[in-house]
């Protein structure tokens, strides 16, 4: 996407970093109502993507961890139900 990102205070608590691959991992919407993670590039503060996590309230993202040694991203979702 190559847009600047900006991160509230309230986001900038669910987060995941790698810092081998310099990508941040960012819960940008945690409601019933919708979810997603942007993945940003540390190097150039740019959103790479947004992936929607859930659909129609089922479940959302809550937080975000990164595992350097395997290059993997963990998503903690919870759900309203």
């Amino acid at each position: 996407m190559g847009t600047s990102v900006v991160i509230s205070e309230s986001e900038g608590f669910r987060i995941g970093v790698n810092p081998v691959t310099n990508k941040i991992y960012v819960v940008t919407k945690y409601s019933p109502s919708e979810g997603s993670v942007s993945i940003i590039n540390g190097a150039t503060d740019t959103e790479i993507t947004n992936l929607v996590i859930g659909t129609s309230g089922m479940i959302y993202p809550i937080g975000a961890g990164a595992v350097t040694s395997t290059n993997r991203i963990y998503v903690a979702s919870a759900s309203d139900s």
